[in-house]
């Protein structure tokens, strides 16, 4: 058996598709194996085409399998059905509570008014910071 006959039997029973692995096979250099695919290519024994890198041959004939398709129904992972809605709403309350603190600290005409706003900001924080972790707490899959 020639090193044709071989290339083609790699090719086509075996489904070797790596030009290293040919080379190995066959005992020859790449620029050989490459020469063997074109000739091969072009006398209609293989049918492909060379990857760019003409690393790999790939096969023009792709083969079915006999098995029915079965339909199915494409259903979401449950942790996507997460309803992050309760957190953002938390977080958007704890946004307007820090910019309400900011306005009253702003406008504020004594230490006690000051003190007040620096409450509410650091109220408006916490309650950003709990929304985060509310929406931050979708599950993840194993």
């Amino acid at each position: 058996m020639d090193n044709m006959e071989k290339l083609i039997k790699l090719i086509v029973e075996e489904n070797v598709s790596a030009l290293q692995l040919m080379e190995d096979e066959l005992g020859l250099f790449h620029d050989e194996v490459l020469d063997l695919i074109r000739r091969a290519v072009a006398e209609g024994k293989v049918r492909g085409m060379l990857s760019e890198d003409e690393r790999r041959f790939w096969k023009a004939e792709v083969k079915l399998s006999d098995a029915p398709v079965i339909p199915r129904e494409e259903k979401e992972p449950d942790f996507l059905n997460y309803d992050a809605r309760p957190g953002k709403i938390i977080a958007v309350m704890g946004l307007l509570i820090l910019i309400a603190g900011g306005l009253i600290l702003n406008f504020a005409a004594d230490t006690t008014e000051q003190d007040f706003g620096t409450v509410i900001i650091f109220l408006g924080v916490t309650v950003l910071l709990i929304g985060s972790y509310v929406v931050s707490r979708r599950d993840t899959p194993d």
